[in-house]
C-alpha cells in the first residue's frame, strides 16, 4: 500500500509512483535550517544543515519501488513546478552575470 507520508521510510513495493515533496524549514536565527536522518536499524544518524538565505526550499524525492529504491533530500531555491514553471510564475532566481552567491551546506555524522 502506498503512502503519502513524507516522514516514513517503507520497505520496497511493487508499482510504488515516486512522490515529492516540498518542504520549507524553521530556520535558525543564523539563517540555518536543519533535518536529522535517522535509521536506528543500522546505527546510522546524521544531519542536514542549509543556509535558508540562499536555499529556502527542501524537496525530497521518493521513490520506493521493487528495483528502484531511493530517497532524494535538496536545499533548493526552486518549487515543485520546476524551472521552466518557477520562471512563467516569476518565483526563479537567477544569478546574474559577475553575481557571486555562496550556497553553505553542511553534512554532520556525530561520533
Amino acid at each position: 500500500m502506498e503512502t503519502l507520508w513524507f516522514h516514513l521510510i517503507e520497505e520496497p513495493m511493487h508499482g510504488f509512483a515516486e512522490q515529492c515533496f516540498l518542504h520549507k524549514i524553521q530556520a535558525t536565527e543564523d539563517s540555518f535550517a536543519s533535518i536529522n536522518l535517522i535509521n536506528p536499524a543500522i546505527g546510522l544518524k546524521t544531519k542536514l544543515l542549509w543556509d535558508t538565505s540562499t536555499l529556502p526550499n527542501m524537496m525530497q524525492w521518493k521513490m520506493q519501488g521493487s528495483g528502484t529504491y531511493a530517497l532524494g533530500l535538496e536545499p533548493t531555491n526552486g518549487t515543485i513546478a520546476g524551472r521552466e514553471a518557477d520562471i512563467k510564475n516569476n518565483k526563479a532566481q537567477f544569478i546574474e552575470p559577475g553575481q557571486e552567491t555562496i550556497f553553505k551546506i553542511k553534512l554532520n555524522f556525530p561520533n
